[in-house]
């Protein structure tokens, strides 16, 4: 079962940003889809900079940011609120072209202002991304979404907006 199939997509709207929960459970299908037809994808885990957990406006703003990943991402692309990040799941997507998704994903963020608290004030945001690919860096949920959070930490202890993927070379 893909994100695609008849039986998931009745509960899913087009352009919809998934909770952790649905987002997960694709993942977890995916990974046995692309295991049994040898096929590939990336999972990126991406990170606003600056918004901590104590930042008021951060969940808003974080649910602003993953609806505006949505319009740059493809269709048959899935996107999700994790925790205090998003995650995005670019299906039949290698390394080499994921990165040059990421990067103008961070980008095109980078050049919306977007609306922090009621008071009408407005604010960029930048983007840390931890991006692994199935199979390289992992073939079940966990193994994948371990690699890329410690990725994205590591994009975080770098000073932020940027993207860390792994050297497959």
């Amino acid at each position: 079962m893909t994100a695609s199939d008849p039986e998931l997509k009745r509960g899913l709207r087009p352009g919809e940003v998934l909770d952790e929960e649905t987002f997960r459970r694709l993942l977890t299908l995916e990974a046995n889809r692309a295991t049994r037809y040898r096929d590939f994808f990336v999972l990126c885990l991406v990170q606003p900079d600056h918004l901590g957990p104590k930042d008021p406006a951060a969940e808003m703003l974080g649910q602003r940011v993953a609806s505006k990943i949505v319009e740059f991402v493809r269709s048959s692309d899935v996107v999700g609120r994790l925790g205090d990040g998003i995650g995005v799941l670019l299906l039949q997507t290698a390394s080499g072209n994921a990165r040059r998704v990421t990067d103008r994903l961070r980008n095109e963020i980078g050049n919306v202002r977007f609306q922090g608290d009621t008071a009408g004030a407005t604010r960029k945001i930048t983007l840390s991304v931890g991006e692994v690919s199935f199979p390289g860096d992992g073939h079940s949920e966990i193994s994948l979404m371990s690699r890329a959070r410690a990725r994205l930490h590591e994009a975080v202890r770098s000073g932020g907006n940027r993207v860390v993927e792994a050297d497959h070379s």
